[in-house]
């Protein structure tokens, strides 16, 4: 796979380029009630003086068309749109993670021509101009967050539009660097953190091919103001894989990398308890701009392994996401900086191959297990400790 001269910086598309930079970032950020699936997905690394956290939250919608439970009952009886949210919060100090993840049926998202406003039980989104607010709980802990962007939105593609290395065709954009000020609450005790934080926003016809097993998506976030996504997708029963980047530069000019110039080598691997995959949490990342030829040496490291999330009763899978560290070099000079890992498919239970098929036809009695578990809560939690 090889990107033309023009898919390799992307440029704003026809008809947008009279906006100013917070009406570009509002038309791409509101709901598309049109699209098959959308999410609005955010994460951040915080700090409280000393104190380090991470989280994680994300909004996903989907039209039920299709959708059956036992294979014979349509799903869009309950609703034609089904809303899920998750949320993730590390206490890098307890070395703890809370999560929880819920879900709605008849979910109806809200998007005026100058806002968006989200709201998921107990999870809420409202954007205005520039200010991104977000509250939201995991297990027993509240987030409560302003996130301003640093850098105009990111493009991968003309318009956003973006293959995602598979069949579907999806619209991809990033706020890849954003100011955060705030508080976390966790168990009673409140703390005002400041930090950085990445949002990715995707909608259209989004989804995995039976081929497709998993991936190992990165937010790279360096020292020196640029920042580097990566998708490396791994196919079932096959020893290849593919890949695509994009590096941000500090002037918020987007470069696509298509998957000769990159190289993911796995450096170290964690063994859940609770799913017994394997995920690799550190990684040796290497890209080679094709413009310049200058090479991105970089080490991804977790910094907490137990991230792992059973998301069954709402996305149907086990995911880890997690906060990592970054050291390397790019064109020999030394850098460092932070990201996140969101690593998919790596559990047996739940092999994307059979997910898009397990996702539209809920077996009767799975289903009704999850509605339990959705009813024991408003949400489902989880904490994971590693001390």
């Amino acid at each position: 796979m090889s990107l033309s001269e023009s898919e390799q910086t992307a440029t704003y598309a026809s008809g947008t380029d009279d906006l100013r930079a917070d009406q570009l970032g509002l038309a791409f950020i509101r709901a598309k009630n049109d699209a098959p699936v959308e999410w609005w997905y955010y994460n951040g690394h915080l700090q409280s003086g000393s104190d380090r956290y991470s989280f994680h939250t994300a909004f996903f919608r989907f039209n039920a068309t299709g959708f059956s439970i036992g294979r014979v009952l349509p799903l869009r009886l309950l609703g034609t749109e089904i809303g899920f949210g998750h949320v993730s919060l590390t206490d890098y100090q307890q070395r703890r993670t809370h999560f929880s993840h819920r879900r709605v049926f008849g979910w109806q998202v809200d998007s005026g021509p100058n806002d968006v406003d989200l709201k998921l039980k107990d999870m809420s989104l409202v954007v205005e101009q520039d200010r991104h607010r977000l509250a939201a709980n995991a297990a027993d802990c509240t987030l409560n967050l302003e996130m301003v962007p640093s850098k105009p939105i990111a493009r991968y593609g003309p318009d956003g539009l973006f293959g995602h290395l598979l069949p579907r065709r999806s619209h991809h954009v990033s706020y890849s660097r954003m100011s955060v000020s705030g508080s976390i609450e966790i168990e009673g005790a409140t703390r005002n953190v400041d930090g950085t934080a990445w949002l990715d926003r995707e909608y259209g016809e989004i989804g995995p091919d039976p081929t497709v097993a998993g991936w190992i998506w990165m937010s790279i976030q360096l020292d020196n103001d640029c920042e580097l996504m990566i998708y490396h997708i791994h196919r079932r029963d096959q020893p290849s894989t593919c890949a695509r980047a994009a590096i941000i530069f500090p002037d918020g000019k987007v470069r696509l990398i298509d998957e000769q110039h990159i190289q993911l080598r796995t450096l170290r691997e964690f063994r859940s308890e609770l799913s017994q995959a394997v995920y690799p949490v550190a990684s040796q990342v290497t890209v080679t701009d094709p413009v310049d030829g200058v090479r991105w040496e970089l080490t991804v490291d977790a910094d907490f392994d137990s991230c792992e999330f059973d998301t069954r009763g709402t996305t149907s899978t086990f995911y880890w996401e997690g906060g990592a560290s970054v050291t390397g070099s790019i064109g020999g000079v030394v850098v460092a900086g932070k990201a996140f890992m969101e690593l998919v498919g790596f559990a047996r239970q739940t092999r994307l191959g059979q997910f898009e098929h397990a996702r539209k036809n809920l077996p009767l009695i799975s289903c009704l297990a999850n509605e339990i578990r959705l009813r024991v809560s408003d949400c489902t939690n989880q904490i994971h400790d590693h001390r």
